[in-house]
């Protein structure tokens, strides 16, 4: 069933023995409700005008991040920058080159910060991580996120001096920020281009992927 919202928005219900209401925000641009069997329309109308400042952030988000991928129809992001693309390339293969490249300069780049700030984490581990570029567990364990391979290096240093301060500072008090300032006085513009180029960082998984809500 493919419902009118306004004159800029159209979603489908789909019912199922689901206990909630969802709303998906598919990479396409597509809106799709997901309803239990026994919630009216009257209902489901009332949710997604509620969330419809939620639907439309996300739609300007795909439409932006649709739009800039066109400029990877023949190259790929890596490390701030571009590398032409090999053609017929499987996506499978190239993420694990990707991931492959991330874990041999992150170690890297961990021991050098680590012994210019007088930490040693416990344990390194490079992979996937859903809503974080670094964590870092109170055993000293930290955890980068693959993706930032794509990132300048600069920004993947700022991710690692950040999760080595916690090192000092379990925390985002003032003493944690006056340490990751001590080695990265322009930790600030790291922070801003993360925000503002998370769809490059994104670039591999989120055009298979969904908003939810």
């Amino acid at each position: 069933m493919s419902i009118e919202l306004t004159d800029e928005i159209k979603y489908t219900v789909e019912r199922s023995k689901r206990k909630s209401v969802g709303i998906v925000v598919e990479r396409t641009g597509a809106v799709r409700v997901l309803a239990p069997n026994n919630v009216s329309l009257s209902e489901i109308q009332r949710i997604v005008m509620q969330k419809q400042s939620w639907i439309r952030s996300k739609l300007h988000h795909v439409s932006f991040t649709n739009q800039k991928k066109n400029r990877y129809k023949d190259t790929l992001p890596y490390m701030g920058s571009e590398i032409e693309k090999i053609k017929d390339s499987d996506n499978k293969a190239l993420e694990r080159w990707y991931r492959e490249q991330a874990k041999v300069l992150i170690n890297e780049r961990v021991a050098f910060w680590g012994h210019k700030m007088g930490r040693v984490p416990s344990q390194i581990s490079v992979k996937a991580q859903k809503s974080r570029w670094g964590s870092c567990t109170s055993n000293g364990h930290l955890l980068l996120n693959w993706r930032l391979i794509l990132a300048p290096i600069e920004v993947i240093d700022y991710v690692i001096i950040h999760e080595l301060a916690h090192l000092y500072q379990m925390n985002h008090s003032k003493a944690f920020w006056s340490i990751v300032d001590q080695f990265d006085p322009h930790f600030k513009e790291k922070r801003r281009w993360l925000k503002q180029n998370s769809w490059i960082l994104d670039f591999l998984t989120e055009q298979w992927g969904a908003y939810e809500t």
